[in-house]
């Protein structure tokens, strides 16, 4: 489902319309980097107007910013990822077998990721609790 936010990007309000998922993410990321949610599509915003500027690929602002979103989500996640795979060598996340359109199933992959990827949110020198294992289908 889309749910339409105002975020501040340069003091000025943008109505951005992502997937509640896409947001929720958008949140723990800002949790984690220690910024507010608004600081973080700013930020997410400024990186991705060096690369392209919404006017020249005929996108509205709202638009460009939740492609932008989207993208930098995914790219955050990939990161996080390679950096927990590389701090346990031999040790790799499962495939994400859900086929879209399967909610549940898609919740669950994506809950035991989050799970996998608790390690690379603790502090030096702490460890955290061991990954579940994935649902058998």
């Amino acid at each position: 489902m889309l749910t339409s936010r105002t975020v501040l990007v340069r003091g000025r309000p943008v109505s951005v319309r992502l997937e509640d998922a896409y947001w929720d993410d958008l949140a723990g990321i800002a949790r984690r980097e220690g910024m507010s949610l608004d600081d973080l599509c700013a930020s997410v915003a400024d990186r991705a107007r060096r690369l392209q500027d919404p006017a020249s690929v005929g996108l509205s602002q709202a638009r460009w910013l939740a492609e932008a979103l989207r993208v930098f989500t995914v790219a955050y996640f990939r990161t996080a990822l390679a950096a927990a795979e590389a701090t346990a060598p031999g040790r790799r996340a499962p495939p994400v077998t859900a086929t879209p359109g399967e909610p549940r199933a898609n919740a669950v992959h994506t809950c035991h990721l989050m799970a996998t990827l608790g390690a690379w949110s603790q502090p030096p020198g702490h460890s955290a609790p061991p990954a579940p294992r994935p649902p058998r289908h």
